[in-house]
This record gives structure tokens, C-alpha cells and sequence, in this order.
């Protein structure tokens, strides 16, 4: 599909072109633009649907997720678990030295290594036998334990820091209250955690310490949110905004419901990510790397046929465990239903039950599909409709930022042509 952008150029509007199946811009005078470099070869992808996927999962891992179970000790409103809370297997201490021994006879190399829940502090006692075997094995790997924070203490950031874990902690910034009830309310007004917080700051290196977002109703001003954080936390605190809310289940009458932004709202923060990406050193690292991934796919001319999925779980390196070494489909539906095999016999897992962007006719004929691919490849149909609204802020933000940075122009609007 070509698109008619329609930008201002040196504070002059005019007309460009974009392909997005070649992944290609053509300027006013119809001259493609970027040919000073190179095409970076890389391969297709297989169109794969929720019941046909050749792909076998490969020894090689670039995002190894490990899901401990689904227990937690927060009811966040937007939750995409509140369906299985009950369903899914909670890991044990008991359960580590068998589970390293799968993943050293069966995965190679494990290039980031992510510990789920629910709350992964729950498990804690199964995080303290885990890890230091995982460093074992991947002694370079990025590992990380994405938690809301609450059951943060000077111990565990002790722990962190020994073993080069990062410290990434949803958070909502100035609008944290879906995040809140009569039961827990904002981990920052707790004394034990403040100090906790306090304390990672002088210990660990900065790079290693962050705070994810979730924009949602109410709050969906990226500026305002990173903002916020440089005053409570730290001036130097790394922000990520680029996890707008969304629905992953449509099944969860609540967490549905807790995805939908208003069409003000979805500009606003759209704006705003195309703002924070325009100043010379953005606050927000996850907007910078999806901008970046947008600049290298343009500047390589990665075709449309090189789109694989929003996380690399339905490609070969992408895998998703528990600690019986049962390979599942998503960390957000780890019911058992969706065991596909087991770390044992890697070749012979068939991983269905994911989406392909291309295979939807909104996506192959959608402006930002080199960025959204189509949103998460395990939700259900009804849920990335939900999604999409969402997502095409977020990806509209970033296209425009990543003209800007690349091409110093000034994305107004666009068109489809025939």
C-alpha cells in the first residue's frame, strides 16, 4: 500500500510518498530517498495463523521469559491476568535444579532472561535459588524481574545488584490510580520501599533501575508522567511510556473496559510521545528504541515480508516456560490449555495460536505496520480490535518522530493513494 504524506520541508508543505510493502519514501520530485545506503539482507517470515505454524524453536534464544505463576498481591484494573489468577502453575524452590538442567541440555544461549507473575516477589524464595543458576549458565544475559514494586526491600536490591538483574517497576507516575485500592495503594508513600528505592539509586548503576508506565484513562500525558517521576524519584530516573493500555483478553469484562481511552485522550498521547521524541536526548528510553527500530528498518529497506510479530514468541527465538519446563504460548496466558510441549524435546513444539499482522487486511493496508506488527499475537481477535485504537497512537507518534530525527521534516497528515 503507498501513503501520500503530507509534510512541511524546510517550513514549506509538500508531498511525499511511502511504501509500506517496500518500506520505502520517495520525495516530492519522486526520488526514493535513502539509497546512499545499503539494503541489509534479511530474511522472510512465514505468514503463520492461529492453526498453521511451520517454525521449530531454535536452541538460540534472544527473549527467554520464565513464568513463576500468577499470584500477586495487587488488583490492577487494566490487568490482562485477572482471568487466570487460579489457573496457572506456581513455581517452587523445589523446582530450580531440575529446570536448570533442562535449559543447560536444551537452550544455548538465552540473550535476556525475564522472570513473570503475577508478581514475580512473590516468588522470591524461588527467585534467590533460580538466579544465581541462571547467571551460571548466561553469565551476559540481560535478566529482569518486572514487579510493581511493593515488596521491594534493601535485601533483594542487594540481590538484584550481586547478580546484574534490572529493577524495572510499574508504576502510572501522576496518574497511579488503577493501580490502587482499599487493599494497596501507591508502593512510593511506603517508608520501607522509598528506602529501597533510595538505596538502588546509591548502589546500582542507574541504567539498571526503571519505571514502567502504563498511560490510561486519566493519564495519558508521556511528558507529564516522566516529569513526575524526575520530582518524586529521581532526577535521573529512566521513564518508559511506550506501554499504552490495552486489552490482551477481551473475555475480562474488566480489564476491557479498563483499556478504552477516549478519542481526546488517544491524541494526547500521541502528541506527547511525538514530543518527547523530539527533544535531543528523549526521557523515555522505550520510545527511543522503538523509534530507532523504525529508523533501521527504513534505512535497511526491511521489506513487509520481514514483519514477524509484536515479541518474538510464534519466531524460533522467542520462548516462554514454567518451571516444569512446559513451553506456553504468552506470560499473559499461561493457562495449561496453552502448553504447546516441553524444554525436552524442543523440536518438536508447535507453537499455535498466534496471529500474524499480514494476515489482516487493516494491518497489511495500515501506515505503521513496520511498528505496531499487528499488536499482540496471542490476543483474541475482539481483544486487538480493542487494542488497535491504542497502538496507532502510540506507532503515529513515533512515525512522526522518527521522520523528524531521520529526515529533519514535519509529518502533518497522510493519505492512501489508490
Amino acid at each position: 500500500m503507498r501513503f501520500r504524506l503530507n509534510i512541511l520541508k524546510d517550513g514549506k508543505p509538500t508531498t511525499w510518498v511511502y511504501n509500506n510493502v517496500t518500506n520505502r519514501f520517495y520525495d516530492e520530485n519522486e526520488n526514493e530517498l535513502l539509497t546512499e545506503y545499503p539494503t541489509i539482507g534479511v530474511n522472510s517470515t512465514y505468514p503463520f495463523t492461529r492453526n498453521d505454524n511451520p517454525i521449530e524453536k531454535s536452541d538460540d534464544i534472544t527473549l527467554l521469559e520464565i513464568h513463576l505463576g500468577t499470584k500477586c498481591n495487587f488488583h490492577c484494573k487494566y490487568c490482562s491476568q485477572t482471568a487466570f489468577r487460579n489457573s496457572a502453575y506456581s513455581a517452587r524452590p523445589e523446582d530450580v535444579p531440575l529446570f536448570i538442567e533442562l535449559l543447560r541440555e536444551n537452550v544455548k544461549r538465552a540473550f535476556r532472561i525475564q522472570l513473570w507473575g503475577g508478581e514475580p516477589f512473590v516468588y522470591w524464595k524461588v527467585i534467590e535459588k533460580l538466579v544465581p543458576e541462571l547467571r551460571k549458565l548466561y553469565p551476559e544475559a540481560h535478566i529482569s524481574a518486572p514487579s510493581n514494586g511493593s515488596l521491594l526491600t534493601r535485601e533483594k536490591v542487594d540481590f538484584l545488584n550481586k547478580y546484574g538483574m534490572y529493577l524495572y517497576i510499574s508504576h502510572d507516575g501522576c496518574g497511579n490510580e488503577m493501580r490502587e485500592d482499599e487493599k494497596h495503594g501507591d508502593i512510593l508513600k511506603d517508608p520501607v520501599v522509598k528506602d529501597a528505592l533510595d538505596y538502588a539509586y546509591q548502589v546500582m548503576p542507574h541504567d539498571r533501575i526503571a519505571f514502567n508506565a502504563t498511560p490510561a484513562h486519566g493519564n495519558t500525558n508521556p511528558e507529564k508522567i516522566i516529569r513526575w517521576f524526575k520530582k518524586n524519584v529521581n532526577n535521573e530516573v529512566n521513564v518508559s511510556t511506550h506501554n499504552v493500555v490495552r486489552c490482551h483478553n477481551s473475555f475480562e469484562p474488566e480489564s476491557a473496559k479498563a483499556s478504552l481511552l477516549t478519542e481526546e485522550e488517544r491524541k494526547e498521547y500521541s502528541d506527547g510521545v511525538f514530543k518527547v521524541l523530539l527533544e535531543h536526548n528523549p526521557n523515555d528510553y522505550s520510545l527511543k528504541k522503538k523509534m530507532d527500530m523504525l529508523i533501521t528498518g527504513w534505512v535497511g529497506k526491511f521489506d513487509i515480508s520481514t514483519i514477524v510479530a509484536e515479541c518474538p514468541m510464534p519466531s524460533e527465538h522467542g520462548l516462554v516456560v514454567n518451571l516444569k519446563g512446559d513451553v506456553l504460548q504468552c506470560h499473559n496466558h499461561p493457562i495449561q490449555t496453552q502448553v504447546f510441549g516441553h524444554l525436552s524435546n524442543l523440536s518438536n513444539v508447535n507453537p499455535l495460536g498466534y496471529v500474524h499482522a499480514l494476515t489482516k487486511r487493516r494491518c497489511r493496508e495500515c501506515l505503521l505496520v513496520h511498528g505496531c506488527a499487528g499488536g499482540c499475537p496471542s490476543s483474541d481477535d475482539k481483544a486487538n480490535e480493542l487494542a488497535c485504537p491504542n497502538l496507532y497512537a502510540l506507532w503515529w507518534g513515533c512515525f512522526r518522530g522518527a521522520m523528524a530525527s531521520l529526515f529533519g521534516v514535519y509529518l502533518q497528515s497522510y493519505s492512501k493513494i489508490g
